[in-house]
This record gives C-alpha cells, sequence and structure tokens, in this order.
C-alpha cells in the first residue's frame, strides 16, 4: 500500500485523520508477511494405493516403498476384517438368542392339543329325542 492509497481510503470513508503520519506507521511491509517467516514443510510420503501405481522398481529404495505399502495395506485389510467378523458374529449371537426367545414365545401361546373323547351313550339322530318313542 502507498501512501496515496491510503489517503484516498481514508477520504472514501469520509474519516480525515488529524496526524497523516501515524497510519502510515502502522503499514506492514511486504518483506514481513508471516509466510516469509514459516520454515519449510517436509513433503507427505507418497503413498501407493492401487495395483496401477506399481511399476518395476529401479532400485532398492523403492522396492523397499512398495513393499512397506503393501504390508501397511495388508495389516489395515486384516484390521478391518476382524472387526468385521467380530461385529457379525456378535450380531449373529443375538440373533440367536432372540430368534429361539421368539419360539419358545410361540410355542407357549399355541393351544395344546384336547384328546377326543367318545361317549358311548350317545345320542346319534333327533328321533331319539322325541318323547312318546
Amino acid at each position: 500500500m502507498t501512501e496515496k492509497n491510503i489517503r484516498h481510503g481514508f477520504l472514501g470513508a469520509g474519516i480525515c485523520p488529524l496526524d497523516v503520519k501515524k497510519p502510515l506507521a502502522r503499514v506492514i511491509t511486504t518483506d514481513t508477511s508471516p509466510q516469509a517467516e514459516l520454515p519449510p514443510r517436509a513433503p507427505k510420503r507418497r503413498r501407493v494405493r492401487d495395483n496401477s501405481n506399481f511399476n518395476t522398481p529401479k532400485d532398492r529404495v523403492e522396492l523397499a516403498a512398495q513393499l512397506n505399502s503393501l504390508k501397511d495395506d495388508l495389516s489395515t485389510f486384516k484390521r478391518r476384517y476382524r472387526r468385521i467378523a467380530t461385529r457379525t458374529g456378535g450380531k449373529l449371537e443375538r440373533l440367536q438368542v432372540e430368534n429361539a426367545r421368539l419360539k419358545a414365545s410361540s410355542e407357549s401361546q399355541k393351544p395344546t392339543k384336547k384328546k377326543a373323547v367318545w361317549l358311548a351313550a350317545a345320542k346319534t339322530s333327533i328321533m331319539d329325542e322325541r318323547p312318546g318313542r
């Protein structure tokens, strides 16, 4: 920013400073910007994710990097598989217990079979009921 820009900014805002030197003293120069003071950052390690990125290694460093990425991916896969298997096993056990409870509940609500009883002296027709016979 220049002195001219600052004066026009004040005029545009309708503000007139009494001492023009005071706002100009607080101007930040571009040499001391916060980005210039940060230390350089190390680049992040590139990870190989899919098989299309695997090429024939040119030296032992590339070979070691490819092997390490494969080991990392394999251990991640094993952890995920174990976690899924554990969760699924727990759900399966809970469902089996609930299924057994529901079966027992439905069995207890079923009507019991009643044995048929035949009466020997039962009347077999309407004619037997008429008086006077």
